[in-house]
């Protein structure tokens, strides 16, 4: 069992000089330096915690500083600002192991998470609150066009995708919470099993809108008010889809119900319309945390 860990960190929610109390730990933990070699569907993944069908451990393999950052943190990559060298994908890679008590919330591992890299990689950081442009996510009129889960409480996939399509196009899930997409040079594919509008939209949506000039990214924030879990696919049209944000009615369509469609699939916004029943509307901006590191080092303290 390591040693606790006796440096606090700040939550990602809280301001700045705020601490949580006596830090949440881990009753065991290994952080290791690990191979630079790939291996298809070992390398980058990132298995079991609350939520999961192992919800009492961890084991990250292969995985970067950054990525493990943004999983503590729990926030979008562009709400962590670090040094160059820690967002770098070609740059050290790390294995964790780790385990929690039974009945462990979310919010509970995050902080013992952030605990252990703050301690394990000496990790000092304050926080900021930064503006971001974005959108909001509305239910269309007319109603959202979503079939709820057969079984909301089936566990996370844990393990690689085949790879097989279904008739329309889509990738083959197996049972479980599980996502997959898929590109050709025409469109973009996506299917979600056992998701909530709020895991699409932080975890997916986002990543088709574009960057901004002026912003690292845009933000989008759930206003539909959905919390099931749902099932569902998205295609759209890859060409297309990745509109401007400056000028006049930046980020929407032309014009209402009509889309540039060069390959016969609508773009983002007209498919998130006409296929799940849900609107992106331009928002005036955000004002949210961002989590500075100002000094983290590459090679974790010993086990």
């Amino acid at each position: 069992m390591r040693r606790a860990v006796r440096l606090l960190v700040l939550a990602a929610g809280m301001a700045s000089g705020q601490t949580t109390g006596k830090p949440l730990t881990f009753d065991a933990a290994s952080v290791k330096v690990a191979d630079h070699k790939l291996v298809p569907g070992v390398t980058w993944k990132m298995t079991g915690g609350p939520g999961t069908s192992d919800p009492g451990r961890i084991t990250y393999t292969q995985i970067s500083l950054f990525h493990l950052l943004l999983k503590a943190w729990d926030v979008e990559d562009y709400r962590i600002v670090c040094p160059a060298w820690v967002m770098d994908p070609n740059g050290a890679w790390y294995n964790i192991t780790a385990t929690m008590p039974p009945g462990t919330s979310r919010q509970q591992f995050h902080e013992m998470l952030q605990n252990l890299l703050v301690e394990r990689f000496k990790i000092r950081l304050h926080h900021e609150t930064r503006n971001f442009p974005g959108y909001d996510l509305m239910v269309a009129p007319g109603g959202p066009k979503l079939r709820e889960s057969a079984d909301p409480e089936a566990p996370e996939h844990v393990g690689p995708i085949t790879g097989k399509r279904d008739k329309d196009g889509f990738l083959v899930l197996p049972p479980g919470h599980a996502s997959g997409t898929r590109m050709d040079s025409n469109g973009v594919y996506v299917k979600f099993q056992n998701y909530t509008i709020a895991e699409f939209v932080s975890q997916t949506l986002r990543s088709f809108l574009p960057t901004p000039d002026d912003a690292p990214a845009n933000h989008v924030a759930d206003k539909t008010g959905l919390a099931g879990k749902y099932d569902f696919t998205l295609k759209f049209d890859s060409r297309d889809s990745r509109v401007r944000v400056s000028g006049t009615g930046a980020g929407e369509p032309s014009s209402p119900g009509v889309a540039s469609e060069p390959s016969g699939l609508p773009d983002l916004f007209h498919a998130l319309e006409r296929q799940l029943g849900l609107k992106l509307v331009k928002a005036n901006g955000f004002r949210l945390d961002t989590v500075v590191i100002d000094h983290i080092e590459k090679t974790p303290t010993a086990n």
